[in-house]
């Protein structure tokens, strides 16, 4: 009974292996970039990346593997006539799944034990990493068999030359799979050697017999290595076979890969670790209460003394041999260990078969948690994010033309060509294959991924300044994409993802529109700057409370406090630095103005209008009234003088300023050295200054939607451009034209920072005449249209008949 049950338990476990494995997890970019992108670019002939280790000159990975895991299901799928994005994928998962399968056969054939068996079944190791089409899952897969063929060696069953032929080309296949895998694989060659030494000695095996299971075995190896080699040489075009005529130079590797690990410049570029990383991090991460047997059984052995069978031992030297000369070198990877897995169950098997229930428990919980983290959330919204992208790619597609933009819809024909531009932001590289996406597409619609990864925030802010964005009015049918029109039948847009962890506002201070969203997605490459936020919002709610609490004496106390700080801070300020505080103190005082009730804009009106009297007063009766006031004395209670308010002119959003007639005067401009002072000191960027000086170029500022703090660990990746964006989604949005009929960015600038947003400065200076190229119109305020267009003209109109000076200003 016990045993039917460890079988239909057993059984389960493999199907859930093999539903499991196409969930949308994501573990480390070479899972799609070392296999499957390279087969599928080449078998279906779609567009993919090839990184620098496929370089011909002086190629890195061996492609026979690659084929034997990657290619192979892009092979059947070449027999069909139409691929999509989730068929790709599932069918590259599913075959890892099977191959998986190999792992559990052979270490049953090795030791025969049901328990080790649930125990593989039931490691997340196994679940989730050997499905990802990994180098080092396929060098595990072959260590397996290895073993196998070892135990049949040692049982000196008929047919051992063959085995031992098998065991030598399984030993080179794996050297050139991954440059670990001699690392596991050299104690089961001294084993073998031992084996027949033993038997020799025995009297079961004659001299000639040693002489010939030797040979077989290196036979099987250099064969196996000699047909990689030519494989390689004519994949990457060192070596020319032309009938009977060979010319050319053969390319090895395995030699490439050990001359490019061996400098320790090129590991610093993919990251130093500490030599303890494998022993204490990686090691319990992979396999957790396993891990620990291993080492109680290893430090028993040792003290007892005694012998064990031949598989064991090197079963166990594998794990120390491949922990001990990975730890050796500086980068360290846990998926460096998956070749482990194999030993660990082969040398701990008796333990396994004798652990208490509490071992069984922790195992449980242990690789449920994992599984959870890794299998099903880890980086998931990035295979999505390309697969909805490869649903907009339409062999044939019409558009209509709505203004200086297009809906464009999917067809049975039509020549147009549609391009969507996609930027990723702190994300994992994402794999171009699942697009399905002929390579050298032309025509109908295609998509250009470009990754921004490394790059600085004034660089990316580069970037997308110069990309296309489209009008935010048009409202797209289900079915229809909203693109700009470049050319008589050239579109184009473009989008930008990003998890929802990086401030969208500092990134991508621009307008945005939902398009997109998948969840969950956990990102812990940025777990640090999650954390940090999430921090952050936890102690402005904390003071928000605490000045709830505070008592009229407390706030007095607190504010001169502040007072005297401010006035501290005030001392030691540069020029440049005082010029940006008053700016944001007149963006402060207008955000104050957007949210203030109706009696108390009565009430400031009133107290401005006094202080301005006040100060026309002084002027006046000063020496020099006639001649303008310096720039320097205009203090920022002098902005609220003027009555500012919104437009309501759908193609434009603008400020009127109205003051009072008679004495008033308009602010004079600064010099031209104290505002390229303060630009300079906001470290604005060339184009940024070209946006904020373009003349005759009308901006509309809008508020971007914001984005809640997301949850620690809890990452979404978001497809920016942002509209509410959700904490637990993926978010993708599309760049636009700032939409009509909001209200102005009004955020702060430091000048220890970049500007995030160039037009909230402009927002604020725009208010004064300073600014070249932005001339002062007279009328009263533009009347809206009925339909809203994307016009950037808009006609002056005759001043009106009051005793009032009104001023419309164009930004820039």
């Amino acid at each position: 009974m016990r045993r039917a049950y460890s079988r239909l338990l057993y059984g389960g476990l493999l199907v859930g292996r093999v539903l499991f494995s196409v969930l949308p997890s994501y573990i480390h970019p070479d899972e799609f970039f070392q296999s499957s992108e390279i087969a599928a670019s080449d078998i279906l002939r779609v567009t993919g990346h090839r990184t620098w280790e496929f370089s011909p000159a002086a190629p890195v990975r061996s492609i026979v593997p690659i084929y034997m895991y990657a290619g192979v299901p892009m092979f059947v799928l070449s027999f069909f006539s139409s691929l999509t994005p989730w068929t790709l994928f599932c069918a590259s998962r599913a075959f890892m799944a099977l191959l998986s399968f190999a792992v559990d056969a052979c270490v049953f054939c090795t030791i025969g034990s049901q328990r080790t068996m649930l125990l593989l079944a039931s490691s997340y190791c196994l679940v989730v990493f050997h499905v990802h089409s990994f180098s080092n899952a396929f060098a595990s897969v072959v260590l397996a068999v290895c073993f196998w063929m070892l135990a049949e060696v040692e049982r000196g069953r008929r047919g051992r030359r063959g085995w031992l032929g098998v065991l030598g080309a399984g030993l080179a296949l794996g050297s050139f799979t991954h440059i670990a895998f001699p690392m596991f694989a050299w104690p089961l060659g001294l084993a073998c050697l031992a084996t027949l030494a033993s038997a020799r000695r025995a009297g079961s095996l004659t001299a000639w017999g040693l002489v010939s299971s030797v040979a077989c075995l290196a036979g099987g190896g250099v064969l196996a290595a000699l047909g990689m080699v030519l494989a390689d040489s004519l994949y990457y075009g060192s070596l020319h076979w032309r009938g009977r005529l060979v010319s050319g130079s053969l390319t090895f590797t395995v030699l490439n890969n050990l001359s490019y690990n061996s400098r320790h410049e090129n590991l610093a570029t993919h990251g130093i670790q500490p030599r303890y990383m494998h022993v204490l991090v990686n090691m319990p991460l992979l396999f957790g209460p396993l891990y620990i047997l291993a080492v109680a059984r290893l430090w028993a052995f040792l003290r007892s003394g005694r012998r064990a069978a031949c598989v064991g031992m090197a079963a166990a030297g594998s794990v120390v041999s491949g922990l001990a000369l990975l730890s050796a070198a500086p980068h360290q990877e846990a998926r460096f260990l998956l070749p482990a897995l194999p030993g660990l169950a082969i040398s701990t098997w008796r333990q396994v078969h004798l652990a208490p229930r509490s071992f069984w428990y922790a195992w449980i919980i242990f690789n449920a948690a994992l599984f959870v983290v890794f299998g099903a959330m880890h980086q998931a919204g990035v295979v999505p994010v390309v697969a909805y992208l490869g649903e907009s790619v339409w062999p044939h597609a019409q558009c209509r033309a709505v203004g200086a933009d297009a809906l464009c819809w999917e067809a049975g024909s039509g020549d147009v060509e549609l391009t969507t531009k996609v930027f990723l932001v702190s994300t994992y590289l994402a794999p171009r294959h699942l697009l399905a996406q002929p390579s050298g597409l032309t025509t109908g619609a295609r998509v250009e991924m470009t990754d921004l990864v490394g790059l600085e925030t004034e660089e990316i802010r580069d970037i997308l300044a110069r990309s296309v964005r489209i009008n935010a009015t048009l409202v797209p049918k289900e079915g229809e994409l909203v693109f700009k029109q470049t050319a008589a039948t050239r579109y184009e847009r473009t989008l930008l993802v990003m998890p929802g962890s990086v401030d969208v506002e500092r990134i991508a201070p621009l307008d945005h529109r939902l398009v997109f969203s998948y969840a969950p997605h956990v990102n812990f490459d940025h777990m640090a700057e999650t954390l940090t936020r999430s921090h952050r919002e936890r102690n402005k709610q904390r003071a928000q409370r605490r000045r709830e609490r505070e008592t009229s004496a407390e706030r007095a106390q607190r504010r001169e406090i502040e007072r005297r700080r401010a006035a501290a801070r005030r001392h030691n300020e540069t020029p440049e630095e005082r010029e940006i505080r008053r700016l944001n103190g007149r963006m402060r005082a207008m955000r104050r103005r957007e949210n203030e009730t109706e009696d108390e804009r009565l009430r400031r009106r009133e107290l401005n209008r006094i202080r301005m009297a006040e100060r026309r007063r002084c002027l006046k009766t000063a020496p020099g009234a006639d001649d303008p006031p310096d720039y320097a004395d205009i203090q920022s209670s002098d902005l609220t003088s003027a009555d500012v308010r919104r437009e309501s002119d759908p193609r434009a959003l603008g400020f009127r300023v109205s003051a009072n007639s008679g004495n008033s005067f308009a602010p004079p401009p600064p010099t031209e050295d104290a505002m390229s002072r303060a630009f300079s000191s906001l470290n604005m960027s060339q184009s940024d200054m070209a946006m904020l000086f373009h003349p005759g170029r009308l901006m509309n500022i809008s508020q971007p939607a914001s984005v809640f703090p997301p949850l620690p660990f809890a990452d979404p990746l978001t497809f920016h451009l942002p509209a509410a964006s959700s904490n637990a989604s993926i978010v993708q949005h599309q760049l636009r034209h700032p939409r009509p009929h909001v209200r102005p960015v009004l955020g702060e600038v430091n000048p220890r920072q970049s500007l995030a947003h160039p037009q909230q400065l402009l927002a604020t200076v725009s208010t004064y005449p300073i600014l070249s190229g932005l001339a002062p119109l007279p009328g009263p305020a533009p009347q809206p249209r009925a339909e809203p267009t994307t016009t950037q003209t808009i006609e002056p109109q005759q001043p009106p008949s009051s005793n009032a000076t009104s001023y419309f200003y164009y930004l820039p």
